[in-house]
């Protein structure tokens, strides 16, 4: 996995900059900075990812790099020219923002600065060289090799990339078609060098790990409580669309209506939490008492239907904008992983 500790910027240089800057917030997609601006600002990342790209007036994009929390762009603006590349928000961000002016001064102040925008521009320089020398000398599968021996790291003797990715996403890294990429995997996978094991499990054993989502209790489920079909009338919430109404566990509900309608963040941070008001209002109105450990069970076993279902709505198309599709399959995938979905379906297998 490729080293990036020379981009983030040590604690105590964040807080010296925090302290001078204005402090900004960005919704995940938002914009940051776009391609050919002429603003002059340093942006420091003090919470949350982002992308950085180019495009061409037909949309097609290529991504530079990934930002994190520690990491800053803008310094190429120094010289006085517009931006190179274009920042969009992956997740919530909160950066720090400083004006050229400010930072001619903070950097008299504070040599460390220069010397770290130095050492990054210095990485990015054989970075580029790097990339000049793949596009020029390797094939798109040398290219796609390369991305994902930079995004793996060593687990159990094994190369694990834990970043979900599209086929989407790999093409706009190495500059390549979708399509190309898609038939690469499909190559790959064939060959033995490239394995989606929580995937292959799911596909083998479907029919199996569906009957322990829905073993009893059961109630009466909507089936399909994504957030399009959520309604609010004064100030109380309810459902459209019953045409999937069904019995089943509350556990696979629960998840798909929380990984569907909540950023992974947001979900993280409360599911828990909100899993204990269900169980409080579930035995209120008369329904079985559930046991709280039994409950985080099966709402980690029942994720796999917020994981299925999504990919089965992108998969098909036409039923939603590609953009809000795909958006479900990663809230999907991710829950999948950090919920360890495949684990807790094999603990009730074996």
């Amino acid at each position: 996995m490729k080293d990036r500790t020379v981009e983030v910027l040590p604690q105590t240089l964040l807080d010296k900059i925090a302290a001078v800057a204005t402090v900004r917030t960005f919704p995940k997609r938002a914009i940051i900075v776009t391609e050919g601006d002429d603003s002059d600002s340093l942006y420091v990342m003090l919470s949350g990812r982002a992308r950085v790209f180019v495009a061409d007036e037909k949309g097609r994009e290529v991504q530079l790099n990934q930002l994190g929390a520690g990491e800053y762009f803008g310094e190429v603006t120094l010289d006085g020219g517009p931006r190179s590349a274009s920042v969009m928000a992956l997740e919530d961000c909160r950066c720090a923002v400083v004006k050229r002016t400010e930072l001619t001064a903070f950097l008299e102040k504070q040599p460390e600065l220069s010397l770290h925008i130095l050492r990054k521009l210095a990485r990015r320089v054989r970075d580029l060289t790097e990339n000049v020398r793949s596009l020029a000398l390797m094939d798109v599968y040398g290219r796609v090799a390369r991305l994902l021996l930079e995004l793996a790291e060593e687990k159990d003797g094994k190369l694990v990339i834990g970043e979900a990715l599209t086929h989407k996403d790999i093409a706009s890294r190495v500059g390549a078609s979708r399509e190309m990429i898609s038939r690469i995997f499909s190559d790959l996978s064939a060959g033995g060098y490239v394995t989606k094991e929580d995937g292959r499990f799911i596909i083998d054993n479907y029919r199996a790990v569906a009957k322990v989502i829905d073993k009893q209790p059961n109630t009466v489920m909507h089936g399909d409580a994504h957030p399009g079909n959520v309604y609010f009338r004064n100030s109380e919430a309810g459902l459209l669309d019953w045409q999937a109404v069904r019995r089943g566990h509350p556990g696979r509900e629960l998840s798909y209506t929380l990984i569907t309608g909540m950023t992974t963040a947001d979900r993280q941070a409360c599911e828990r939490d909100l899993l204990a008001v269900y169980r409080q209002a579930l035995a209120a109105a008369g329904g079985p008492e559930l046991d709280p450990d039994e409950l985080w069970l099966r709402y980690r076993q029942g994720s796999l239907y917020a994981y299925v279902a999504p990919l089965i709505t992108a998969g098909m198309g036409g039923m939603q904008a590609e953009s809000i599709a795909m958006e479900g399959v990663k809230r999907g995938v991710a829950a999948l992983t950090d919920l360890e979905t495949v684990a807790a379906l094999k603990q009730s297998l074996s």
